[in-house]
């Protein structure tokens, strides 16, 4: 927890310095008011997603046991390797997908990087759970091992939940934020729902399964409202023509 506060206080400060140095300190109180109307309605957004990633921890200690949290994070901490790229695609995407949504050719490009996006995380996704056991047995002791049994899940519900921040760039263009409100908290209590139900049952893979779908939903959610606003030729059926193969190999393997 110290070493968090320590690496992200210093990087805030950078963070700080480096605009302040380059941009100087201005204040208009018409952008502000712009800004301050189009966040306020993300306020909810972020209370729902709160909710969505901290449920699983608390039903797995109140209907499991410690071990099965533990399990679950170690499952968690494979996952977040394909939040890595993930985030940082997030970071360099809505500013950069705002900036080109009047040329031309926008649409083509939105749609290249979602195709893009999925493939490279579902071949992610692939190797990630084909060879958990090994990465594993590498980084944990045996007493761990069984945190294979959620990594495809986990790691999914990564790719979908990134996922979502690309397909909402019709809700972004058109300034439909309060969609993500309604879109969040559904999943959230959709997770809360799965929880009640899976958790006391099979343990962590039911909590995994859970985020899985809630995060599923977001992204169906997302992607449907997205498109009557601001619709974009994604091609499903070649992102489906590689997800079914490596989802059947992985279950087989499994």
């Amino acid at each position: 927890i110290m070493a968090s506060v320590v690496s992200y206080s210093l990087m805030a400060l950078f963070t700080i310095f480096y605009v302040f140095n380059r941009y100087g300190i201005h204040f208009l109180k018409v952008c502000a008011l712009k800004i301050l109307k189009y966040g306020s309605t993300l306020i909810g957004t972020a209370f729902a997603v709160w909710i969505l990633t901290t449920t699983d921890r608390y039903f797995l200690a109140h209907y499991r046991n410690i071990a099965d949290i533990g399990i679950y994070a170690v499952g968690g901490k494979l996952a977040s390797f394909l939040g890595l790229v993930s985030g940082a695609l997030q970071m360099a995407w809505a500013p950069y997908a705002m900036d080109i949504q009047y040329e031309p050719n926008a649409k083509k490009i939105y749609a290249k990087v979602f195709f893009i996006y999925f493939v490279v995380n579902i071949l992610a996704v692939f190797f990630i759970s084909m060879f958990s056991i090994d990465i594993l047995k590498v980084f944990t002791q045996p007493a761990y091992y069984s945190a294979k049994a959620v990594v495809p899940f986990l790691c999914m519900s990564v790719v979908f939940f990134s996922g979502y921040f690309i397909v909402a760039i019709g809700i972004g263009i058109t300034k439909k934020a309060q969609h993500t409100i309604w879109i969040t908290l559904v999943a959230a209590a959709v997770n809360i729902i799965m929880n009640f139900f899976l958790t006391p049952t099979i343990g962590a893979v039911g909590a995994a399964l859970s985020i899985m779908a809630a995060n599923f939903l977001i992204f169906i959610l997302t992607l449907s409202v997205s498109q009557k606003l601001y619709p974009i030729d994604y091609g499903y059926y070649r992102i489906a023509a590689l997800f079914l193969p490596a989802a059947i190999i992985v279950a087989v393997s499994y």
